[in-house]
């Protein structure tokens, strides 16, 4: 069927007018007569021209496969249609016989089998082909009966099957309502789950064993004939593919780009996109049209890996189709060191004044400790000996603690050089503890935290030797 617009119809209207009114003066009846012949002339050839132009301009379909079986005789290979479609076979199943194709058909021939009895539910003509890439999916054929007493059958339901292991849908049905006569599956829309299917079966399923017309049940000599299976498809369908198709990054860090392409490059395919868990996952909209798709995620919870779906959607003409592409984020890997810091030894203070007193000792009492003075740096660490999976060296963050001979506790983050105050170690042993923290909130396994010694050795003995 034609379908116009008004637009349409008020564009070839105008258009006649006015080339039937450029030039023209009419004065007399003959003049007048004249008009009327070119007013009929362009009703039946101009109009029909134009209308043929329009729809041609608007509307476009692309042939899947056919049977119309042009040849004399023919053959049950397909007539026509996408590539994926050539070499396609009609036959029948369930037991209805081998067709033949060399009968009269609807235009030129057809296909034709006999052995039709008792094939309710069971007999049918089947075909298969592609719908890969193509939606928007209609069907058409014509179908006849014949026999010389009881015609044949009369009943039929149209079904689809995906591949080989789905189950039979019914979508349509129709009967041959006079033997002998052609009948049509009117051009009817596939289900949608026929679009983009690499194997989609299509089979007229005799429905009843009653004959088109007369008494009794259809028998073997009848007759059935199936000719102009046509599939028709409104539009391609753009295929989408999504690179990588998932990834695993650290918080804070730039992803992957995720890289869009249409596969069987349709023309004017545009791509949009969206993605789940965005009130934990940060920094990339929740939606967008950029190809490819970029930027940073940051996690509210970056020590729990948290997955983010992007659906991405190609359109073109009405058509689309969906991939999906995957995004992990999370950290739980400690930061380590590189290295173990050495110790570190000291001499206590050094005795300024001394007297000697006839009572057998220096005066005043011995300094027991060493000053560590603030800003020293002797123990610092280098950036260079700590190792983290997802945050820099640079950006770890380092702490410290210093257990003191005595049992005095100091604390700190960043380098010891840092500490606002002078530390007082003590004679003996003391030690500084470090670890880090990633950006993550990691920190360092506790087995794994490397401990500097801190010795402040003894002044030796004064004796007197008299």
């Amino acid at each position: 069927m034609i379908m116009m617009n008004r637009r349409s119809l008020n564009g070839i209207s105008l258009f006649g007018s006015l080339l039937m009114g450029v030039g023209f003066q009419f004065k007399n009846s003959r003049q007048l007569r004249f008009l009327d012949r070119l007013s009929y002339l362009c009703r039946i050839v101009l109009i029909p021209v134009l209308v043929l132009f329009f729809v041609n301009c608007s509307y476009s379909q692309t042939l899947i496969v056919k049977w119309d079986f042009p040849n004399n005789p023919d053959d049950s290979v397909s007539d026509g249609g996408i590539p994926a479609n050539t070499g396609k076979y009609i036959g029948t199943r369930g037991g209805a016989g081998s067709p033949a194709f060399g009968y009269a058909g609807f235009t030129t021939r057809c296909a034709g089998a006999q052995q039709w009895a008792n094939g309710a539910m069971v007999k049918c003509w089947q075909v298969e082909f592609s719908t890969a890439s193509y939606s928007q999916l209609t069907i058409r054929s014509k179908n006849k009966s014949f026999q010389p007493s009881d015609f044949g059958p009369r009943d039929w339901l149209v079904q689809y099957r995906i591949g080989t292991g789905g189950s039979w849908t019914t979508f349509a049905n129709f009967d041959i309502k006079n033997g002998n006569h052609w009948d049509s599956l009117t051009t009817t829309p596939l289900p949608a789950p026929c679009n983009n299917q690499a194997s989609l079966y299509i089979r007229w399923l005799m429905a009843s064993n009653e004959p088109t017309q007369g008494s009794g049940d259809v028998d073997n000599t009848a007759y059935n004939f199936i000719d102009d299976i046509i599939v028709m498809s409104g539009c391609s369908i753009p295929t989408v593919a999504a690179n990588p198709v998932a990834q695993t990054v650290c918080p804070f860090k730039p992803i992957t780009p995720i890289v869009i392409t249409n596969q069987n490059n349709i023309s004017g395919t545009t791509f949009s996109w969206t993605r789940d868990n965005t009130a934990i996952l940060t920094g990339i909209a929740a939606s967008g049209t950029s190809n490819p798709i970029a930027g940073t995620l940051n996690s509210t919870s970056p020590q729990v890996f948290v997955t983010t779906t992007f659906t991405i959607t190609a359109s073109a003409g009405g058509c689309t189709s969906t991939t999906t592409a995957t995004v992990t984020v999370g950290d739980n890997t400690p930061p380590v060191f590189l290295v173990t810091p050495s110790p570190v030894h000291f001499c206590v203070e050094d005795i300024v004044h001394a007297f000697w007193n006839f009572a057998g000792d220096i005066t005043p009492v011995r300094p027991d400790w060493h000053t560590f003075y603030a800003g020293g740096t002797v123990f610092d660490l280098s950036p260079a000996t700590f190792s983290d999976d997802c945050t820099a060296a640079g950006a770890l963050i380092l702490h410290w603690r210093i257990d003191l001979v005595g049992g005095s506790v100091i604390t700190g983050t960043g380098q010891v050089s840092l500490y606002p105050s002078n530390i007082i170690f003590p004679l003996g042993t003391s030690t500084i503890t470090y670890w880090l923290e990633d950006q993550s909130g990691n920190l360092t396994q506790v087995n794994k935290r490397p401990v500097r010694l801190v010795i402040v050795h003894a002044r030796p003995d004064i004796t007197r030797n008299f």
